[in-house]
């Protein structure tokens, strides 16, 4: 599972493509240094395979303790075994800035030199390596950007890379949902899918790291979202 690695704050639907089943919810917030920390209710694995659409008027109104009251309340009466909250924390590295003592210029840094992902408070930090092979697509009207996942939905954690277009790569007050769709293009391990990024990454582009904490009960949504 991908999850789209810079948002508009606030709160934003997730729905099948093709048949707008509603599937879950996120709510995003920024964390004062430059990145995000998003929260996800899924009610299903999407598999790569969702959009971001706008909520309700009245849900776009929440703030953080009306997300959590309703995770556990309104929200929840969809829970089921197959379903997954997952804490993320996003990142953003932008050419022209140092990072880790690696200046970023017109080309995204190889694997080993990129920074380390960061991992919410909630949950543990330990990771089971799966790449993904095949790369996922941003879309908001045209292509918006790439994503490269390491691990599942299934692990106690994951990672995600996303290469973006100037343009933010979502919006939840746009008219126009975000698309994400696996795509047809193949990388086997992280610096592959960066030789692939590099091929569309200019000055006024972004790099985001995210890292996500995994968390799955049967019994219902963590006590504190």
């Amino acid at each position: 599972m991908t999850i789209l690695g810079q948002r508009q704050n606030g709160v934003a639907r997730i729905v099948k493509p093709g048949t707008g089943k509603e599937i879950g919810f996120a709510f995003t917030v920024e964390d004062g240094k430059g990145g995000q920390t998003e929260r996800w209710m899924l009610y299903e694995d999407p598999q790569n395979e969702l959009e971001i659409v706008p909520p309700s008027q009245d849900m776009a109104r929440w703030k953080l303790s009306d997300w959590q009251t309703h995770v556990n309340g309104a929200l929840r009466n969809k829970w089921n075994a197959g379903s997954i909250y997952v804490w993320a924390q996003s990142n953003v590295y932008l050419p022209g800035h140092t990072y880790d003592g690696v200046t970023w210029g017109n080309k995204i840094p190889p694997a080993a030199s990129l920074p380390k992902p960061v991992f919410p408070p909630e949950g543990a930090a330990h990771m089971q390596l799966d790449f993904r092979t095949l790369v996922t697509r941003i879309h908001q009207d045209t292509l918006r950007g790439l994503a490269f996942t390491v691990g599942r939905l299934s692990d106690p954690s994951s990672v995600e890379y996303w290469a973006l277009s100037p343009q933010p790569a979502a919006k939840t007050n746009a008219s126009a949902a975000t698309s994400i769709r696996t795509g047809s293009i193949e990388a086997k391990s992280l610096d592959k899918f960066i030789e692939v990024a590099n091929e569309s990454w200019t000055l006024n582009s972004r790099f985001v790291i995210t890292g996500c904490v995994n968390y799955r009960n049967a019994n219902g949504p963590p006590a504190v979202p």
